[in-house]
């Protein structure tokens, strides 16, 4: 109210006891989903807003409404868990609503779950703290892309206006409301703003929102209008690398480029007629036939786990002499099912020209196809109760190793090509990571985060102390039993890190606990990222073997750690006080 003085307004805190719905609706050992569920199946949210309504219209609140459900002066901010229904009954009845660190329906929040915002039928705002440790604003990238696609349809102005996606910097989860950070749920203290900072950054948004919505024309509403293109701006600067580290594409470019037309409120006279956009954004890439809410997988998530796998593989052969790695073309295939992933082999093949003839006469023009695969494992689809692990998936990759693939090329001693450890790997995203954040974030991280250190890898082939290979020795346990581990330190971290280790937060697989683990290094404080592998090294006759036959010699398979997962850690889980349940 204090940065809208311009309205006269009615406020109307809907308070509602949790333990009291559970009782009358559910029994007492039901979950808060299983309260906000069957709060939305009985239409406990809608009756809550009519009620509300109907109260300040006994106080003096002159509805108008437009049609028979509708109110053309009513505006709903919902907060945290109460996005959750509220959202919806809001969509049907408020000229606009906002979702303040929260997400409208639970599978959002959940398993990976999303929403068409451009389908939303109303006016609609996501605002969410950048160090907010509960609602992650990770969790909103797809509609941070979603709205940059937006703008280059509708224009940048209008899509501000009409869906905004705001990530608003020092805040954490807390200052949403009371101030009062829930650090056992995740949230974070360190770095945050000063309560009445935030409530003045948050404040300002939620008045320009509701006075583009709700004033009448006029300066003050350009002014409004003007703020939350700032404001989008600003946070899609920020988030960028994040979602173009994902494949979701730059939705800074998007506000960029519409910056620079002489009338940024008006779409293109020449609309594009396919889907993708500047800055590799795509249009539409939310949906799936016949649902609002999908778990489809945007293209460019694909697109940039196949090339992420591509950049792993040569890694693996840097080794190799350059002019030999001419000769080889490398291409990748994403997976999201853990059946055709694990049933598919790397392979690497002659290429044949189109004649008759290649170099050595037999069709074979001298140069090799080798054909990785990478699964893209999401943390938070594992098991219920994972939804403050990361949002960007891990890799899980099928590669070759370099001896193996020197054999084929027909180098000589390919034994002396050796491949790197997935430590080395993991450390490569990390740093590729930090060299891509804003240079505020990686500060902060160096300053205040937990350090992430890599190692010791856990070689699933490895005979453990009674010289039996362990359960984990075959490719199909290898695929489905193991995990990344994140351990955490016995002993007392930095005074900025939690001073006592919880029993449950080292999130190590069972299988590869019990397998011998080398390399590594320790440092008081720091997270250690613990990478399964298993790598086959080739019989030495393995070029003189026909191509087709090789597929299971010279096998490096390795879980890392993606460039966006690690981001991640250093913008957000590595300052929680409470040791994360990656």
């Amino acid at each position: 109210m204090a940065a809208a003085p311009h309205l006269r307004m009615w406020v109307g805190v809907l308070n509602l006891n949790f333990l009291d719905i559970q009782k009358a609706l559910c029994g007492p050992d039901a979950t808060i989903p299983d309260v906000l569920r069957a709060m939305d199946e009985c239409g406990a949210f809608d009756t809550l807003l009519c009620q509300a309504v109907e109260q300040a219209a006994g106080q003096g609140f002159v509805p108008r409404r437009e049609g028979t459900v509708r109110l053309s002066n009513l505006a709903v901010i919902c907060q945290s868990a109460g996005c959750y229904g509220f959202a919806s009954a809001a969509a049907k009845s408020a000229a606009a609503t906002v979702l303040l660190g929260g997400v409208p329906n639970l599978p959002d929040y959940m398993q990976m779950g999303v929403f068409s915002m451009e389908a939303w039928p109303r006016p609609l705002m996501l605002v969410v703290g950048e160090l907010d440790g509960q609602m992650r604003w990770p969790l909103l990238s797809s509609y941070i892309a979603e709205s940059a696609a937006m703008a280059t349809k509708f224009g940048s102005a209008f899509t501000a206006a009409a869906k905004p996606v705001v990530v608003v910097p020092g805040v954490n989860h807390g200052n949403t409301s009371s101030g009062d950070a829930r650090v056992q749920r995740g949230d974070i203290t360190a770095g945050v703003a000063h309560h009445s900072a935030c409530m003045s950054s948050l404040g300002g948004l939620l008045a320009s929102f509701v006075t583009t919505h709700l004033a009448a024309p006029g300066q003050t509403r350009s002014q409004a209008r003007r703020a939350l293109l700032d404001a989008v701006r600003q946070s899609a600067q920020l988030t960028a690398p994040y979602c173009i580290a994902r494949g979701l594409g730059d939705p800074a470019a998007a506000f960029a480029a519409a910056a620079t037309l002489p009338a940024p409120d008006l779409p293109s006279p020449s609309p594009c007629k396919g889907p993708c956009r500047v800055g590799g954004l795509v249009a539409g890439a939310q949906r799936v036939a016949g649902r609002a809410n999908s778990t489809a997988l945007p293209p460019g998530e694909v697109v940039a786990a196949e090339a992420h796998a591509v950049e792993l593989q040569r890694a693996v052969l840097a080794g190799l002499p350059a002019s030999q790695l001419q000769r080889l073309a490398v291409v990748a295939t994403a997976h999201t099912d853990m059946e055709t992933f694990l049933y598919s082999q790397t392979l690497m093949m002659p290429l044949e020209e189109g004649g008759e003839d290649g170099e050595d006469g037999s069709g074979n023009s001298g140069r090799w196809l080798l054909h990785v695969h990478v699964m893209l494992h999401f943390r938070s689809m594992d098991a219920p109760g994972q939804y403050l692990a990361a949002q960007a998936p891990d890799y899980w990759l099928k590669m070759k190793c370099a001896a193996f693939v020197a054999a084929m090329l027909g180098l000589p001693d390919p034994s002396q090509y050796t491949s790197p450890t997935p430590s080395e790997l993991n450390r490569l995203a990390m740093e590729t990571a930090l060299a891509a954040v804003p240079a505020g974030v990686a500060e902060r991280y160096r300053a205040l985060g937990r350090p992430m250190e890599f190692g010791p890898d856990v070689d699933v082939l490895a005979p453990g102390p009674d010289g039996a290979p362990p359960a984990a020795a075959t490719p199909e346990a290898f695929v489905r039993h193991t995990r990344l581990s994140f351990q955490y330190p016995p002993s007392a971290p930095p005074e900025h890190a939690p001073a006592t280790p919880s029993p449950s937060a080292t999130s190590a697989a069972a299988s590869a606990a019990a397998v011998p683990a080398t390399g590594g290094d320790s440092r008081p404080g720091a997270v250690q990222l613990c990478s399964p592998y298993l790598r086959v090294e080739p019989p030495a006759d393995v070029g003189s073997q026909p191509p087709s036959e090789t597929r299971f010699l010279g096998l490096y398979y390795a879980k890392l750690l993606s460039v966006a997962q690690a981001m991640e850690w250093v913008a957000l889980d590595s300052l929680r006080l409470i040791d994360t349940p990656w």
